[in-house]
């Protein structure tokens, strides 16, 4: 029988620390990757868990992240290959904010008895954003259903589960838009400084010289099938010629 390896990461290996869930996480780059280290309370076995889920979704077919077994300054844990390639355009949208798009009034803030959280919520959300190519994406979604009961899995919460959505609309395109990208919660007194923060998400703007943003930039929610084609490549392309923006 072979063992599962236990990867030792180096101290200066840590990058950040993951704002979303309750147990404590943080990235570190190993191996010429990004991997999330999750760290394991102590007799509870949640590293060995996180690594028998990801072998058992691989049996059975179903997509998930790579996971070792990990040990960072003496503390166990495990570690998750990063899955998103930001550089080429990728970003990972949560299930929280996939519902708040198209159910009228979910709270995406409410993490639990969250009664909104459900299949059919779920369906209308999909189908809403994808029209008829939802099919498969609801196709692989009942697939970690089958997961979640095969490993006895209860933490299926509106953010533990999500879309890579990948814009490809050429080189330059993405290349301004990846320098645009912060997070609110991490740096809400920055962007406020430097003119950033807004009542209505997302904000993709275009700086001046300074990294400043002075008024040229594009604000709200996207939302239907067609929205990213019809609606948001044409503004993104004004905005970067520096033509005027609705």
């Amino acid at each position: 029988m072979n063992a599962y390896r236990i990867a030792r990461i180096p101290e200066d290996a840590r990058l950040d620390t993951e704002q979303l869930g309750s147990k404590p996480k943080f990235w570190v780059f190993f191996e010429g990757h990004r991997w999330l280290f999750k760290e394991a309370r102590i007799n509870t076995g949640e590293d060995w868990a996180e690594k028998v889920a990801a072998e058992i979704a691989k049996a059975i077919g179903i997509r998930a992240a790579t996971v070792e077994l990990a040990q960072y300054a003496g503390r166990r844990g495990s570690i998750s290959l990063n899955f998103v390639d930001v550089d080429a355009g990728g970003a990972l949208v949560h299930g929280n904010e996939i519902l708040a798009l198209q159910v009228t009034g979910y709270d995406k803030g409410k993490m639990f008895q969250q009664s909104d959280h459900t299949l059919e919520n779920i369906r209308i959300a999909i189908q809403g954003l994808f029209g008829q190519v939802a099919d498969p994406i609801l196709t692989e979604l009942a697939g970690y259903l089958v997961l979640d009961a095969l490993i006895g899995n209860t933490d299926r919460h509106h953010e533990n589960w999500g879309l890579v959505v990948q814009v490809q609309r050429g080189d330059d395109v993405n290349h301004k838009i990846g320098r645009l990208q912060n997070r609110e919660d991490r740096d809400a007194s920055a962007l406020k400084v430097a003119g950033y923060l807004y009542q209505y998400i997302p904000v993709l703007a275009l700086p001046d010289p300074d990294g400043r943003n002075h008024g040229r930039m594009i604000t709200g929610s996207i939302k239907g099938p067609s929205a990213v084609q019809e609606n948001l490549v044409p503004r993104l392309q004004a905005l970067l010629s520096g033509k005027p923006v609705d």
